[in-house]
């Protein structure tokens, strides 16, 4: 986000990002990692007791995994928010990604006219409660990142307060739920079902196309 031709003068560039809590992000990376094929460094520890201790005395795995959003962002956090204050940049959490859509939708309506969306590989698995220290730990190692999703969630607030009547919030946020209900049951379902008959025929075809030639 950070490399946009924000200075261009011959149109208007405008950055969005989501962000992920990092203690979140950090412990999500780690399990889908270690479902992954390829080796990397989350297959070296059973635990992520294991793996957070790796972190913490190595140097370039630390490097590989901690504050990575704000790294990837390519700009300092003032620099983030000199940006977001002339209005060249959004920066949202994604722990509260219906609210961010709603407030896309309404800041640009015609760029994001349907905001709905289904909801698919959610991946469950989250420290319990004996990992409190362990969370700390992570916290602690990810502060660079913190104060970005900490801006975003500031950020956030503040478009809510400044374009949102009281109350509107609430209940624009139950239409876009019940919107997304929607597509889960019904649209996205049968936009798989259309792309895998399409699929079929295709496959159809091209074998009806291949005997003939045989022949």
């Amino acid at each position: 986000t950070g490399d946009l031709p924000y200075d261009q003068s011959d149109y208007r560039v405008i950055g969005i990002t989501f962000v992920r809590d990092p203690v979140d992000r950090l412990i999500s990376h780690y399990y889908y990692s270690r479902n992954l094929i390829e080796k990397n460094d989350a297959h070296k520890c059973s635990t992520l007791e294991e793996f957070v201790s790796m972190i913490k005395t190595d140097p370039a795995v630390h490097q590989r995994w901690i504050n990575t959003q704000s790294s990837a962002l390519e700009l300092t956090l003032d620099e983030t928010k000199k940006r977001i204050s002339e209005g060249q940049l959004h920066v949202f959490p994604t722990k509260r990604y219906d609210e961010s859509l709603v407030v896309l939708n309404k800041l640009y309506p015609s760029d994001f006219s349907d905001v709905s969306y289904a909801r698919k590989n959610v991946n469950k698995k989250r420290p319990n409660a004996k990992h409190l220290e362990l969370i700390e730990q992570i916290r602690d190692m990810t502060q660079e990142d913190q104060k970005l999703y900490d801006l975003s969630q500031s950020h956030l607030n503040e478009l809510i307060s400044s374009k949102f009547e009281p109350g509107e919030m609430q209940a624009t946020l139950k239409r876009h739920r019940r919107n997304c209900k929607v597509r889960s049951v019904f649209l996205d379902p049968l936009t798989n079902s259309c792309e895998k008959v399409t699929r079929g025929m295709t496959y159809v075809k091209l074998s009806y196309q291949t005997k003939a030639t045989n022949q």
